[in-house]
């Protein structure tokens, strides 16, 4: 039994919603899995079918599941809106398990770089990375990026339809900016038809989450980082953020480069990398266990210094040249301090002063 009017209904309530086609798109698919696991028109539907989605989805991680449910959830709602499930349908609502928070490891400055300079041989590419690290996008922005998005002379980036609704600009630096200009003007395909606005192409057409997928493999391996490593795009948002974060201290301008609403979600992508969390650790516990058994200094002679003299007390002797002279050798010898010799030559040039206008 195929349900394609059903979900095409609900696609359409989705749209007139405004929600994003990415989220369009990902309860289209939850929604059309769960009619064809219960059999059933929606008026139909039952607590029972719910348990056996649940059942159904066990198989699936604990974040994997909160699209799943989301979907089931918001096309629950969707069909108490229209009056084709009852009031009662809103006790059957799943409840998502709690999002468990996953450890990131953020590329280091060295690694960054690494890329960029073996990218260097394929423009796209090149511009591609530095996009995804400098704008600190996500996977489907990166796609959807349109070459008129980009204000080269305000060097700033036009973010549509990013994750929650929301149009957004941002600041993109100059490096990133020239990486752009040179694969736009020198290296871009030639686009087919209705692809013509879209940054990033691949065989004529708007880079696909495949060819991301693939890119990064490649570059893991022309770059040599350690199997275990996990490079894929969404870990340049968490570098990019992680590296921004450790200079820029307010909370409110990270939010407004990074798209985040909710702090607590911004804070968890500013992992600190493995190195810098060590040496964190270590200024606090190893360098207070050294100061609790301080070594002894060691004891330096010094030659004693001859006692300071006032300007009054300073009788150079006429055989060692005149008295600027003596004054300077003085100063050089640690006989007199800088302040005694600066009102020394201010005396002496008040007298000299004082002797011309006297004779005239």
């Amino acid at each position: 039994m195929s349900y394609e009017k059903e979900v095409k209904a609900f696609t359409d309530y989705l749209t007139r919603k405004r929600y994003r086609k990415e989220t369009i798109k990902t309860y289209r698919r939850v929604v059309s899995t769960f009619l064809n696991l219960i059999q059933k028109q929606p008026e139909n539907i039952t607590k029972s079918d719910l348990d056996d989605y649940e059942t159904f989805c066990e198989k699936y991680s604990d974040n994997s599941l909160m699209n799943r449910f989301a979907g089931v959830n918001k096309y629950l709602r969707y069909l108490m809106e229209y009056e084709i499930l009852g009031d009662k349908a809103e006790k059957w609502i799943l409840k998502p398990p709690e999002k468990i928070q996953v450890i990131k490891h953020p590329m280091t400055k060295e690694q960054v770089e690494k890329i960029f300079k073996i990218s260097k041989r394929n423009p796209r590419d090149h511009a591609l990375f530095m996009t995804f690290y400098y704008g600190m996008l996500r996977r489907s922005e990166i796609i959807a990026l349109n070459i008129e998005n980009i204000n080269f002379k305000e060097r700033t980036m036009d973010i549509l339809d990013a994750k929650g609704g929301d149009n957004k600009t941002i600041n993109i630096t100059q490096r990133c900016l020239d990486a752009i200009k040179n694969y736009i003007d020198n290296f871009r395909e030639k686009p087919k038809s209705g692809y013509e606005k879209f940054l990033f192409l691949n065989e004529g057409r708007r880079i696909s989450k495949t060819k991301m997928y693939n890119l990064h493999m490649e570059y893991k391996y022309m770059a040599r980082f350690p199997p275990n490593f996990k490079f894929h795009p969404h870990l340049w948002r968490t570098t990019g953020i992680t590296h921004y974060a450790r200079i820029e201290t307010n909370i409110e301008i990270l939010k407004k480069q990074t798209r985040h609403r909710d702090a607590n979600t911004l804070l968890g992508y500013v992992a600190l990398a493995s190195e810098e969390y060590k040496n964190s650790y270590d200024r606090v516990f190893e360098t207070s266990e050294t100061k609790e058994t301080p070594k002894p200094k060691p004891v330096i002679e010094t030659k004693p210094q001859p006692p300071q003299q006032t300007p009054q007390q300073i009788q150079p002797e006429p055989s060692k040249g005149n008295l600027k002279t003596e004054l300077v050798r003085k100063l050089a010898m640690g006989e007199i301090s800088q302040e005694v010799y600066l009102i020394a030559i201010k005396s002496l040039e008040e007298e000299k002063a004082n002797t011309l206008n006297y004779y005239g």
